[in-house]
């Protein structure tokens, strides 16, 4: 068993003598680190999540926020099933999920339209989520996240938008959250024996 394991490592580092070295590709995020800010489209990988942004950044314009009101879902069509749109109470900060796409429920297994963040059943996932929507709205400015792991037997492999919306243009009152699937290359996987 052990001579099959190392018989595939050295396989699998064989390709550095006859290719070079492997360009890098991008790690995932650190599970609790806060999203990064997003200046551009170019900040993200996944296509889906570039034109997303790049829709939703000419409906911007020049304001410091968009609103829930410029988003027509129709446009977002080919995301829908992963977008979600959460809600931001202030004083204490509080977040309830006022919808969550068929997707939440395939990945997560379970329904998280109309919960609250603190309600969320699984205590690593539901800090997961709490930085990076704090962070969001803390900062004012739109972050990504992209996961490539496993938290609490639910597979994670996306890049997720979180962007704050202000239905006054000033103080946010919701998130919108988007993903599309995103996958690490850095590491290859073994092959079955």
């Amino acid at each position: 068993m052990a001579e099959g394991v190392a018989a595939r490592v050295k396989g699998l580092l064989g390709w550095r003598r006859l290719f070079g070295r492997r360009p890098a590709l991008p790690e995932p995020d650190p599970l609790l680190a806060p999203p990064a800010l997003i200046r551009s489209a170019a900040d993200l990988q996944t296509e889906p999540m570039q034109k997303a942004w790049a829709l939703l950044e000419k409906k911007r314009g020049e304001r410091r926020f968009l609103s829930r009101a410029d988003i027509d879902p129709g446009e977002l069509k080919p995301i829908l099933p992963s977008v979600g749109l959460v809600e931001v109470h202030h004083d204490p900060l509080r977040f309830r999920i006022r919808l969550a796409g068929t997707d939440w429920r395939r990945t997560i297994g379970f329904e998280a339209t109309g919960l609250w963040l603190d309600q969320w059943p699984n205590p690593v996932q539901r800090q997961v989520l709490e930085i990076g929507w704090t962070s969001v709205v803390r900062e004012g400015r739109a972050g990504r996240a992209r996961r490539n792991t496993v938290v609490e037997g639910v597979s994670l492999h996306y890049e997720a938008v979180f962007i704050p919306l202000a239905a006054d243009g000033q103080t946010i009152d919701m998130v919108l959250v988007m993903s599309a699937p995103w996958q690490s290359e850095s590491v290859p996987a073994l092959a079955a024996p």
